[in-house]
């Protein structure tokens, strides 16, 4: 396999690229398709390359430069035939280290949130790109999660990965939080350290993951998941998830990309249903799971007690494809 720049007059990548824009189109909402045609991809500023195996194309990739170092990923395709070949890994592979060698210090990419695109999600985290927030060009979208990739970037933008345990000291600022300033944990006193870290413990020592959003060294975010009505074996394909941010990073897109990246996980861990519990008065919290895809299940009356006064409870719920 050769992989060279591509000749955007050739009649066989013209036809892989019309496959590609088709494809993407038809998964997401016009207004959230982001995919390039052939004029945006012979715009300055865009090197676009080709995976050749012989005369038989496999694949597709550009590097759109974005100024201050930044780059940004663009039409990764390949040919059906050769997906889960290697194909797609060698060429987000060349393209990584086209951008490192152009001297870009980090490199970004949009994708979208729906099942059909969870094998591309996939790939790229396998290589190091983590999730995070929208970056220039773009905003908020339920249609789509955007990944970014350091190459040697000293400025800190927000990103996600996978929970620690000295991350607790974060984990336990937010949390003590939104208990003191919020109904969205029905609790009253705050917690401590050792409870946090016991929590996170026995999370990973049952096999559900925690994961953190961090900025420069310091935890701004966090998800998990765990068991859902755990006494009874017949509920163990559906977990129940929490999420929370920062005072000060909220509505940004931190906890899209917590929960992108958290949802991709319980793809992966063959969850079939996820369940969260949401206080009714918060309509923040219940329009952005409504945004991820989540459902109203249920409607508990004053089931819980808080700030003086009764609580109602809302179950929303996402169930996986098979």
């Amino acid at each position: 396999m050769r992989i060279v720049r591509g000749d955007l007059a050739d009649a066989r990548i013209l036809a892989l690229l019309a496959t590609h824009l088709q494809q993407c189109r038809s998964e997401t909402e016009p207004d959230s398709a982001h995919a390039l045609d052939v004029t945006g991809l012979a715009q300055p500023g865009i090197e676009f390359f080709a995976a050749w195996d012989g005369e038989a194309l496999l694949a597709l990739g550009a590097v759109k430069r974005l100024g201050d170092g930044r780059g940004e990923l663009k039409s990764m395709h390949t040919v059906a035939a050769r997906r889960r070949s290697g194909a797609g890994a060698a060429m987000l592979t060349h393209l990584v280290d086209h951008a490192r060698a152009q001297g870009l210090q980090r490199l970004s990419l949009e994708t979208g949130s729906w099942d059909f695109f969870h094998p591309a999600r996939r790939l790229y985290r396998r290589h190091g790109f983590r999730d995070c927030p929208p970056f220039t060009g773009y905003r908020p979208d339920r249609n789509s999660l955007f990944l970014t990739l350091n190459l040697g970037d000293e400025a800190s933008v927000v990103e996600t990965r996978g929970a620690r345990e000295d991350d607790s000291p974060g984990l336990l600022a937010i949390y003590n939080h939104v208990i003191a300033t919020s109904t969205a944990i029905y609790r009253d006193e705050p917690t401590t350290l050792e409870e946090r870290r016991g929590w996170f413990c026995g999370r990973l020592a049952a096999g559900f993951p925690v994961i953190v959003a961090e900025q420069g060294g310091a935890v701004v975010g966090f998800a998990s998941y765990g068991e859902w009505r755990g006494a009874f074996p017949g509920y163990r394909h559906t977990v129940e998830h929490s999420v929370h941010v920062a005072d000060g990073q909220r509505g940004a897109g931190v906890g899209a990309a917590l929960m992108g990246h958290l949802l991709d996980l319980a793809r992966e861990g063959g969850v079939h249903a996820m369940v969260g519990a949401v206080d009714a008065d918060n309509a923040a919290s219940l329009a952005f799971h409504a945004r991820l895809g989540f459902a109203k299940a249920a409607h508990f009356h004053e089931v819980g007690r808080k700030f003086g006064r009764w609580l109602d409870l809302v179950f929303v719920e996402k169930v996986f494809p098979g």
